[in-house]
């Protein structure tokens, strides 16, 4: 069976029964998607069939109720789990942030909405807004409010919505993507406000939310190499919002051309 997420084609190979169910909440991204995407494939075992890593691993990631590993490529992955839906949306999440770092893409754990077909990425740790912001800010579109899809496209970089939102979604899944235009700081406050950030700020403060299992200096180097084209390609913006309210179409006419 096969999910898309982020522009990435994910092909999962587990006993049917058991990944049906757990596929079966994820709505939209499980459908076929483009055929000229990139994929990889995501071999499930159950915790006693297979305990051990398979041979030439390059990256393995162990918890309680998992054990993920990949090939150097980040093309074919194996997962051990102890069967339960928060051990399979982790095992997706580490092969999601290892595929992309190797193919030009980041997994930020960040809100993410579009305005006028432009997508406004809201990077931050928990407690700062990000859900309010996705929420209650009046964006056209809500892509998530947790985990966004960051990849290079042909024109500039692209985010992309995905399944991993926090606790009360009240809005279907988007699956979809549009040309990611802001790079937003959230900073609650009683009037909303917009002002420049500097990029080497607005980079730090992107890679403070950047999701990244792999320690290794290659996958550092690479993801910090993406962040600091990210700031340099689109506005960077401290954003003054209020909790209740939309308020992004107030600040439309003061945006940094």
């Amino acid at each position: 069976m096969r999910i898309s997420i982020g522009g990435l084609a994910i092909d999962l190979v587990a006993e049917p029964t058991w990944l049906a169910a757990r596929l079966a909440p994820l709505g939209a991204f499980t459908q076929a998607g483009d055929a000229a995407e990139p994929s990889v494939r995501l071999d499930f075992h159950a915790r006693a069939e297979t305990p051990t890593p398979p041979a030439g691993s390059d990256f393995v990631f162990t918890r309680d109720d998992l054990i993920f590993a990949t090939n150097p490529a980040r093309s074919r992955m194996w997962a051990v789990t102890d069967g339960t839906g928060g051990s399979f949306r982790a095992v997706l999440e580490l092969a999601l942030q290892t595929a992309l770092l190797a193919r030009g893409g980041l997994l930020v754990h960040a809100a993410a909405g579009v305005l006028d077909g432009e997508a406004w990425l809201l990077p931050g740790p928990s407690g700062t807004g990000k859900t309010t912001a996705a929420r209650g800010a009046g964006f056209d579109r809500v892509l998530t409010d947790e985990r966004v899809v960051v990849r290079r496209g042909d024109a500039g970089f692209v985010a992309w919505g995905t399944p991993f939102w926090s606790e009360g979604r009240d809005r279907p899944f988007d699956a979809g993507w549009a040309p990611l235009g802001v790079l937003g700081c959230l900073h609650q406050a009683h009037v909303p406000a917009a002002t420049p950030a500097r990029p080497d700020r607005a980079a730090v403060h992107l890679l403070g939310s950047v999701a990244l299992y792999e320690t290794s200096e290659a996958a550092r180097t690479a993801a910090f190499t993406l962040a600091c084209e990210l700031v340099e390609q689109v506005r960077c913006l401290d954003l003054d919002f209020p909790r209740e309210g939309p308020w992004i179409r107030k600040l439309s006419p003061s945006r940094p051309s």
